[in-house]
């Protein structure tokens, strides 16, 4: 999903959009309820979705990098600072912060 190339066909990659779509319709879902909540102000949920899973994405392959930085900290580490950065950057306000770095 990551790379621009086409290394399988369209159709063997229909399996995975379907489960793509989900997951980012869910994604959507969950940014509505914390609107809906006052955990969010007002905004474009498929577009947080759509950035929250490529930050936690990227904080997943974080690793790759511990042989030219090899005291990094465990990938989790940096995807729960990342998810508090987007909230925060996102306008949430301090409880919700604290609600989610609970749960994250």
């Amino acid at each position: 999903m990551g790379d621009p190339g086409e290394f399988q066909s369209r159709q063997h990659t229909q399996r995975l959009n379907e489960s793509a779509a989900a997951l980012f319709a869910q994604g959507q879902v969950l940014f509505q309820g914390a609107e809906a909540t006052g955990g969010l102000p007002k905004g474009d949920n498929r577009e947080r979705a759509l950035i929250f899973w490529s930050t936690l994405h990227g904080a997943t392959q974080i690793w790759k990098l511990d042989k030219v930085e090899p005291r990094l900290k465990e990938p989790r580490y940096y995807g729960v600072r990342a998810a508090r950065a987007l909230l925060a950057g996102w306008g949430a306000p301090p409880a919700t912060l604290e609600k989610a770095w609970r749960l994250l």
